[in-house]
């Protein structure tokens, strides 16, 4: 029936296996506001190297399988996205192992998580510069991207009072997230 599956054609990202040489996989299970995602109906997640896409996840029951790429043995820090279709959001996910937020490195053949312990990544509210805090520095970036001054965000880290617009009320809302922690 399709459920729990993914089709790797409908990722929003432009990705090419065959253009990498070497790979490591990732069990993973995205957790949005607090919330594992149990439906990855229309949903995707992405790993990056910088703006690249590397890796592509296979959705089965509650967890996502990543193979991630690259040309070299060893290379740059590893970043996640996830994007919900039917919101039409992108959102910087953070790696998690047993609540602290990690670092996820490339090294061929190695691997993060397993079906039964997946690596956690989250979306957390309010990470507009998608570092895995929630602060001033965040206010700053909103800031310069309602202003224009700033084209590297993400939709769904951006639009933080959830309107689908992203204006001084993300700022407002933000300010008021960021008092009440």
């Amino acid at each position: 029936n399709g459920e729990g599956t993914f089709n790797l054609f409908k990722a929003p990202w432009k990705h090419n296996p065959f253009e990498y040489q070497y790979d490591m996989s990732s069990f993973d299970a995205v957790n949005i506001q607090g919330t594992l995602i149990s439906d990855y109906n229309n949903k995707a997640l992405g790993a990056f190297n910088g703006n690249d896409c590397v890796g592509v996840a296979q959705f089965q029951d509650n967890y996502a399988i990543l193979r991630i790429r690259s040309n070299s043995t060893a290379a740059d820090e590893i970043k996640f996205r996830y994007y919900d279709y039917d919101q039409k959001k992108e959102y910087a996910v953070i790696p998690f192992i047993s609540s602290t937020p990690t670092k996820v490195t490339f090294k061929a053949n190695d691997s993060y998580g397993t079906p039964s312990s997946p690596l956690i990544l989250a979306y957390i509210k309010g990470d507009v510069n998608m570092d895995g805090m929630v602060n001033i520095q965040d206010v700053s970036k909103l800031v310069n991207v309602i202003l224009g001054k700033d084209k590297n965000f993400l939709s769904g880290n951006a639009d933080v009072d959830d309107n689908a617009t992203i204006n001084i009320a993300d700022v407002s809302s933000l300010v008021t997230l960021i008092l009440h922690k």
